[in-house]
């Protein structure tokens, strides 16, 4: 099949029965868009995390006491994503947060320039000391109550998305077009019911943390 596409845009660019002039507007609109693509793309991108942040935001558990950012703004980059975590998870900074629940990519696409599979996750501030939290309480309880899903590194428990997740693939991007409301909801709903089931769980771990960390 992709051959036989390759053919098919081949055919259409250098098509011998249209005069040098068409062929030339074909090939530089061909040529613009092949250069352009991943940009789009990036931009794209980034505004969805946005917009599924802002939906998150918007939920009325999520007001006052809460925290979300979209850190592919600043860092376009795999491990970059949307952040939420609660005003009390964090030590004296309201951005140096311990524990933060989290949507992000595992990787980029090396052409594409766009994340590949996505996750939800439960992250480990790299700063935080692993012996003075208790992390595996949080993660055998989420596999448990929850889901099955994986650690290691930083990540306490995460688990890629059922769907939408391959967002580097032309079959995202259609369903981009589309669904994009859809995507959105779906991604916060994944999210928000990450939260519910890790908000206790969190919050008894970050408290402990804080009291050894206070008493050093």
């Amino acid at each position: 099949m992709r051959k036989e596409k390759k053919e098919l845009i081949k055919n259409y660019l250098l098509d011998e029965k249209i005069s040098e002039e068409e062929r030339k507007e074909r090939f530089e609109i061909a040529w613009d868009i092949w250069e352009k693509l991943p940009e789009i793309a990036k931009e794209e991108v980034i505004s969805l995390f946005d917009e599924i942040k802002n939906c998150i935001q918007n939920e009325e558990e999520i007001k006052n006491e809460w925290i979300a950012l979209n850190t592919l703004r600043k860092s376009f980059y795999k491990w970059s994503g949307i952040y939420l975590f609660k005003k009390s998870w964090t030590l004296d900074s309201e951005k140096e947060w311990i524990l933060s629940i989290t949507l992000e990519p595992d990787c980029f696409s090396y052409y594409f320039i766009v994340p590949t599979n996505l996750f939800i996750s439960i992250k480990k501030s790299k700063f935080i000391e692993k012996e003075k939290i208790d992390l595996n309480n949080i993660t055998n309880r989420l596999n448990q109550n929850f889901a099955q899903g994986k650690s290691g590194n930083e990540w306490v428990w995460w688990k890629y998305l059922e769907r939408y997740k391959e967002i580097h693939t032309q079959k995202f991007w259609l369903d981009f077009i589309g669904k994009k409301q859809e995507i959105i909801e779906y991604c916060s709903r994944e999210i928000l019911q990450l939260k519910k089931a890790s908000e206790h769980l969190i919050d008894q771990a970050v408290k402990k943390y804080k009291s050894t960390y206070r008493n050093q």
